[in-house]
């Protein structure tokens, strides 16, 4: 049983993992799994964690859990526009603020892009004060010169 009635849910997948999926699926015939096991029942848990670190050391990647495939999917999602609600749902949460407390990780070009967007932002904002400061300016100016024209020099 899982812990919450939020960990069973429907996720989408892409076209693309479909597609892989359903050529696996093809592999291995007639059995109900997708990924069975040698005596066609369900992969056991450790049986996955061997085929992942096998896989990460073939690739020259560091040893991680399968655990930490969750924190880099809520990573990378965030980092590509996924919103943050969309991407607590995926993951089964009910608060999306325990997502990003969680799950995700500032990473340099998340910091960057801040950067990026900020630096369009900021000089926008200063140039609408300077412009807001300029034209009350030049009001008061135009107004103390039609008070001189109307009242001449005093």
């Amino acid at each position: 049983p899982l812990k919450t009635k939020n960990a069973y849910r429907t996720l989408p997948l892409s076209a693309d993992a479909i597609s892989v999926l359903k050529m696996q699926k093809c592999k291995v015939g007639n059995s109900e799994w997708v990924f069975p096991s040698p005596t066609g029942g369900p992969m056991s848990p450790d049986s996955v964690l061997h085929m992942l670190q096998r896989v990460l050391k073939r690739a020259g990647l560091p040893r991680i859990r399968f655990h930490d495939l969750r924190h880099t999917f809520a990573t990378m999602a965030l980092q590509n526009g996924v919103d943050v609600k969309t991407v607590s749902s995926m993951l089964g949460h009910y608060d999306a603020g325990f997502t990003l407390r969680t799950y995700t990780h500032v990473t340099r070009q998340m910091q960057e892009s801040a950067a990026e967007k900020m630096g369009t932002i900021v000089p926008c904002f200063i140039v609408r004060i300077a412009y807001k400061r300029c034209v009350s300016r030049l009001f008061a100016f135009c107004l103390r010169i039609v008070n001189f024209e109307k009242h001449g020099s005093k």
